[in-house]
């Protein structure tokens, strides 16, 4: 599937929700900081990369959520911005794919009960276009 641009939250332009294209990705939130105009950027849904694909995490294979982008004047930027997902199983750990091999987010970087989103973690990420997943 081509990717295809997402529109900010009606109830906050900060809020970008990156829908499930099908029963194996989950819908993910992207919220952008306060020092970031939402109108100069562009949230992008996409598809998992095959390179991600094959990827692996502790020896086992990734559970890939989503993927999405952020762009600025039409290239791909890096900011910190937070992510809103369910969380992962037991055993398994938050994930990113950096293009070339799969991070583990630092834990400084989680918070696991966010109190503005019970039920799911936040992150704060810093690609602009990362696939994310469940690893271990």
């Amino acid at each position: 599937m081509p990717e295809r641009a997402i529109s900010a939250r009606s109830d906050n332009p900060r809020r970008f929700q990156i829908p499930a294209d099908n029963a194996a990705e989950r819908e993910v939130i992207v919220i952008l900081p306060d020092d970031r105009a939402p109108a100069a950027h562009q949230i992008v849904k996409k598809d998992i990369p095959p390179s991600a694909l094959s990827q692996r995490w502790n020896g086992k294979p990734v559970t890939w959520l989503n993927n999405f982008g952020i762009r600025q004047g039409g290239q791909f930027v890096n900011f910190a911005y937070s992510v809103v997902v369910d969380p992962p199983g037991k055993g398994q750990t938050l994930v990113y794919f950096d293009g070339t091999t799969v991070q583990a987010f630092n834990d400084a970087d989680l918070d696991r009960a966010p109190s503005d989103h019970p039920g799911k973690w936040k992150a704060i990420l810093r690609l602009g276009d990362p696939p994310i997943g469940w690893g271990g």
